[in-house]
This record gives structure tokens, C-alpha cells and sequence, in this order.
């Protein structure tokens, strides 16, 4: 779904977008490239049960197992730590 569903309101919409971005723009910094676009959709995923949450993908179907866990070990983990 596009846009806000008005029977799943998120308090902390704004703040999970910020810190995505935040996010984003680190990993940007020391590895260019190696993050893809932020999709916003209507669900929530959880997302709403606190702020500075986030949904983090890893991988596509075109990549196998072993290379989403390489890239998880090269440098995603540490920004995400130093950023929680």
C-alpha cells in the first residue's frame, strides 16, 4: 500500500524516516554504493512500537546466503551499533 493507513497510525513515523537516513548516509560515507533506496510503505512492521526502529534488509534474490552474511560482517553491523 501507498501512503498512510489511517487505521495504522505510526507516532514515530518521522523519526524512524530520520534515523533510516541517518543510517544511510553513514554506511554511504564508508562504503559507497553499498546501500539501496528507502521504501516507504503504509505497513508498520513494528515499526511503531518504538522510535529509531527499523527494518533492515540484506541481500536480493540474487545473492546467496553466504554473500548477505559477508556483507553484514564488512561494516553494516558496526554503523548500525554506533548509530543505536
Amino acid at each position: 500500500p501507498e501512503g498512510e493507513i489511517a487505521y495504522l497510525p505510526n507516532p514515530y513515523l518521522k523519526e524512524n524516516l530520520a534515523f533510516a537516513f541517518q543510517m544511510q548516509f553513514a554506511a554511504e560515507g564508508l562504503y559507497p554504493g553499498y546501500t539501496r533506496k528507502i521504501y516507504l510503505k503504509g505497513l508498520r512492521y513494528n515499526l511503531h512500537l518504538r522510535g529509531r526502529s527499523a527494518l533492515i534488509e540484506v541481500g536480493a534474490q540474487t545473492n546467496t546466503l553466504q554473500e548477505a552474511m559477508n556483507a553484514m560482517e564488512i561494516g553494516c553491523c558496526k554503523e548500525i551499533e554506533k548509530m543505536v
